[in-house]
């Protein structure tokens, strides 16, 4: 019963972060993409400094090679944390660049036609 609960806590958080993002786009609010751009690519930086890797890595300094931080739960958490921003961090940046390119409605070719 708590792995349902844990999974029905990340759908929600998905469909929240996403719902957001969507809103953004549909409403055209590339200034409130332009700031989650950066605030994504922050906590996704942290949450990847964060994790011990195999060979130690940053976590290594200061003695942590083979011990975690936060305890031993925290890489599975951290994980996911890191995968459902890298998934926001790359939504964002499609529709900032949908949003960044202006759509072809052939318009112009008439008007310069007639």
């Amino acid at each position: 019963m708590v792995k349902a609960e844990k999974a029905f806590k990340w759908v929600i958080a998905i469909i929240v972060i996403f719902g957001i993002l969507n809103a953004f786009y549909f409403l055209n609010l590339v200034v409130a993409l332009k700031i989650a751009l950066p605030i994504l690519c922050v906590l996704m930086i942290g949450s990847i400094l964060l994790q011990s890797g195999k060979g130690g890595g940053l976590a290594a300094i200061g003695g942590l090679g083979d011990q975690s931080a936060f305890g031993t739960r925290t890489s599975t958490f951290l994980t996911k944390v890191t995968y459902l921003i890298g998934a926001a961090f790359i939504v964002t940046t499609v529709f900032m660049f949908k949003l960044s390119v202006p759509a072809y409605d052939g318009y112009d070719d008439y008007k310069r036609s007639s």
